[in-house]
């Protein structure tokens, strides 16, 4: 791209600059893809690499850091210009930053520091460029403000921008003495095109049919659980043990778990597997991890989507599902939820003991407009809006202009 800049004045010329791409180094946890540790910050990094090179071809040059050794039959979902490497060891990361730097212009710590942390530390102390920290979880701020604040202000100082993924987030920054012009507030983003309702009740039946064979489906309701099966914070346990206590299973209901089990704690974990081998005795249908495609198609077949977590940034998960057409289930004053859960779109629950009371209240209503109107709202979050975002933001923190 050629950029022609007029000085100023009365001897003022015409100068011309060639801009090149503005190369950015992204350091994650994980790799993006399909397997069964990749999350949503996994996910929402994928969509933001592919839609910068897809919308903004020309403008950035992309290569991705991750925390973790890459097995070589590990598919990486990302185009051909993106480069990436990674190993576990701090370091590992003290010397890609050393010997690499000169290379990007700027860093952006997409996941993988949790803080208050070592990391940020190394960090700090070895990188001379622009830095953005994005700010995947609630968790992260709570961590965080219990540090002393001479050590706090210091790891955050060289930290140019923060990313929100909500308004919780934002307002826990301001907390903790993050002014608001180091603040940018981007949600994650969804394929609003590829993320779609059934086209009809036909197709919806149809999908019923193919996706639980043998299954009587008439007059029942399929509540959908979509993500990594745990308990810590995603209180996966803690809905089955309520549900197989309820009577839901025996009126023919259905709760679908898609998603891989991915529990650390070994009892807990047991307690998972029992449930899943359980299966349809207690009125649960249990996926394992899904593709992308194989995802949608359990949206578009289900009735509600329920997030029980008691701490998210910002659910894929919800998103995806109001795509779908789908009313949504959450639990109260979540991080994030607020953005796409109102009292058009879905309900809310405040206490694990009133997840059921709730749930069986679902079965007796039509809920269809809740379905639109979430429709309507994930909308609003078309990755392609969320990817001119980070666009900005990045045109912001680094212009280059170079003599031809």
């Amino acid at each position: 791209m050629v950029e022609r800049i007029r000085g100023i004045g009365d001897n003022s010329q015409e100068l011309e600059f060639s801009t090149r791409p503005i190369k950015i180094l992204f350091l994650n946890s994980k790799f993006p893809g399909f397997n069964f540790q990749a999350g949503g910050s996994e996910r929402a990094l994928e969509r933001l690499i592919n839609g910068l090179d897809s919308q903004y071809p020309r403008h950035y040059q992309l290569s991705l850091y991750v925390k973790e050794n890459r097995n070589m039959d590990q598919d990486v979902p990302l185009p051909n210009s993106v480069s990436y490497s990674g190993q576990k060891s701090r370091l590992a990361l003290i010397s890609y930053i050393l010997t690499n730097q000169n290379r990007h212009d700027l860093l952006h710590v997409y996941t993988g520091i949790l803080l208050p942390s070592r990391m940020l530390g190394i960090i700090d102390a070895f990188w001379h460029k622009p830095i953005i920290l994005r700010i995947n979880s609630y968790n992260m701020i709570r961590n965080y403000s219990q540090c002393p604040p001479l050590p706090r202000r210091l790891l955050l100082s060289k930290i140019n921008k923060f990313i929100a993924l909500s308004p919780e987030i934002e307002e826990g920054l301001l907390q903790m003495g993050i002014t608001r012009d180091r603040i940018a507030l981007i949600p994650n983003g969804i394929d609003i095109q590829m993320f779609s309702p059934p086209e009809n009740s036909a197709h919806k039946e149809s999908l019923r049919q193919k996706l639980f064979p043998n299954i009587q489906m008439s007059n029942r309701i399929a509540f959908l659980y979509t993500g990594r099966i745990e308990e810590k914070n995603k209180k996966c346990l803690t809905m089955l043990d309520l549900w197989s206590a309820s009577d839901l299973p025996n009126q023919g209901h259905m709760m679908v778990m898609a998603g891989p089990i991915n529990e650390a704690d070994t009892n807990a974990r047991n307690r998972l597997e029992d449930y899943k081998e359980k299966g349809m005795n207690i009125g649960t249908f249990w996926t394992g991890a899904l593709e992308t495609n194989q995802l949608i198609e359990y949206y578009r077949a289900s009735d509600f989507h329920i997030l029980p977590s008691l701490q998210e940034g910002f659910s894929n998960a919800l998103i995806e599902a109001a795509a779908c057409g789908l009313p949504l289930v959450v639990r109260n004053s979540v991080s994030g939820n607020s953005q796409i859960v109102t009292s058009a779109t879905g309900f809310q629950f405040d206490k694990d003991e009133n997840i059921i009371p709730l749930l069986t209240y679902l079965t007796h209503i039509d809920a269809r407009s809740y379905g639109i109107n979430a429709r309507l709202r994930a909308e609003k979050f078309d990755n392609r809006n969320i990817v001119n975002q980070y666009h900005q933001l990045y045109q912001s923190l680094e212009r280059i202009p170079r003599h031809n």
